[in-house]
This record gives structure tokens, C-alpha cells and sequence, in this order.
């Protein structure tokens, strides 16, 4: 069964909002199929400012009623194509303090940093945004959600593995050097880790500071743990750690 339809009909009737099921072809005409059904669908894109208005305005009516996880799914999904038309859309919304636009942001980065579909300088022009939301915002889960999609980014285009950025996530790893910051110092580690594969390990200081401090939280971690266990009698010891520093690169 065939249906003429423009592109954002076509990605409404897909309940499933998955970004990599529906491509976007300019100018032209192309098939594909519901994931999980028979139906298949005829796409038809006049015009990249007309499918750009489209998907904004979609974007715009799904943040006005965000409530559930599908939702916010919904929301990721027309920014990254939306993004994919004008990649202005990710720097505005990574540079918003609202809360739901920097999350929706921050998940089309990771996805996008990971693929083709941008040229290496937007992506270069992304990590310094995502570096930014680290700087700027008051939020744990935005911090580390930004240096997990700087991680993908750097796993995906090595060439943008400079000592700029390993600087600045040695910083993040020093700054956040107790216990209740410990997720994001987790997180800083692992994406320092991406940096150290991209460059193939030539920094031999930095891959003996990595496996320090590495062990150093998995004690603290484990530690942690423990001590929850056992919260009637370590409550109070559980509460005095989580001021204390952890060891420094």
C-alpha cells in the first residue's frame, strides 16, 4: 500500500521515532518502509527551507507538551533531522539554558558527532559547545551527558583529539574531586580514555595518570558500596566521605 506524503507526515505515522529508520533525500523522490509493518511510503521534499519550517514547527508543538520519555524521544528526533538541514539548531539549543532543550541537544550530539552526515567543522564547532554546557550548566546528569558526547565525537573523528581538549577534561577531572562529583570525574576519565585510543597512546604520562586514577575511583566506588550496605551503622561515615577529595591527575 503506497502513500504520497511529505517528509514529516511520514516520520509522524512512525511510531517507532527512530532516527536512523527514515533518511533525507532534497529534490527528489525515494521509498522506504514502516519499521515492523507492510506500509511503505512514498516521500516527496520540495524544498530544503519548506521541510526545515515543517520539522520546526513539529519540533516547536512537541517541547510546548513534553511530559513523558516518549515525548522527549519524539523531540530528539526531529532536532536531529532538523539539524541535519541546519546545523545552526544544535548550537541554539546547546547553548539554551532550558533544561529539555540542552538534554535533546546534548542526544542528538553524541548521535550525530558519531556519524557522516556533518562536516569535521561543525563537529569541531559541537565539541566546543558541548565543552561549554560543562562550563556553564548546574547540572550533574548535563555535565556528564555533555563529556559522554564529547566521548563519541572524539571515538568517531580522532583528528579532533587535541591538546586543548585533553587539557580541558584533565581540568574536569581535578575540579570534580569529591565524592558527590564523582560521576562526572567517571565521565571525564572515560572520555580522557577516547582521547588517549584517538592519539594511539603517545602520551605515556597521561596513560599512567589514566590507570591511577582509574583505580583510585574504583576503590572510592567500591567504597561507596560498601558503605550503603551498611548505612544504619556507616550512615554517618557515608556522609563525611562525600566531602572528601579524591586524588588529583
Amino acid at each position: 500500500m503506497s502513500k504520497l506524503a511529505t517528509i514529516p507526515d511520514a516520520i509522524e505515522s512512525d511510531k517507532g521515532f527512530d532516527s536512523n529508520h527514515f533518511g533525507i533525500t532534497l529534490g527528489g523522490e525515494f521509498l522506504t518502509s514502516d519499521t515492523g509493518s507492510n506500509r511503505r511510503y512514498k516521500f516527496l521534499v520540495k524544498s530544503t527551507s519548506e521541510l526545515e519550517s515543517d520539522l520546526k514547527q513539529r519540533l516547536d508543538t512537541t517541547l510546548a507538551n513534553v511530559c513523558t520519555q516518549a515525548s522527549l524521544n519524539k523531540a530528539i528526533y526531529y532536532l536531529h533531522k532538523l539539524v541535519v538541514v541546519n546545523s545552526a539548531y544544535l548550537d541554539a539549543f546547546l547553548s539554551n539554558e532550558n533544561p529539555v532543550k540542552q538534554y535533546i541537544a546534548i542526544a542528538v550530539a553524541k548521535d550525530l558527532g558519531s556519524q557522516g552526515k556533518i562536516s569535521p567543522e561543525i563537529k569541531t564547532k559541537m565539541l566546543g559547545k558541548l565543552k561549554a554546557v560543562v562550563l556553564k550548566t548546574n547540572s550533574d546528569g548535563s555535565k556528564q551527558n555533555a563529556l559522554v558526547a564529547m566521548a563519541k565525537v572524539i571515538d568517531a573523528n580522532p583528528k579532533l583529539a587535541t591538546e586543548q581538549i585533553k587539557d580541558f577534561l584533565i581540568q574536569q577531572v581535578n575540579q570534580n574531586k569529591t565524592i558527590n562529583s564523582l560521576s562526572i570525574r567517571v565521565a571525564a576519565l572515560k572520555t580522557l580514555r577516547s582521547y588517549q585510543i584517538a592519539t594511539e597512546g603517545q602520551d605515556e604520562v597521561l596513560e599512567a595518570q589514566l590507570v591511577r586514577a582509574g583505580i583510585q575511583t574504583l576503590a572510592i566506588s567500591n567504597h561507596i558500596r560498601h558503605a550503603e550496605k551498611e548505612r544504619v551503622t556507616q550512615g554517618r561515615q557515608v556522609e563525611q566521605l562525600s566531602q572528601s577529595e579524591v586524588f588529583p591527575l
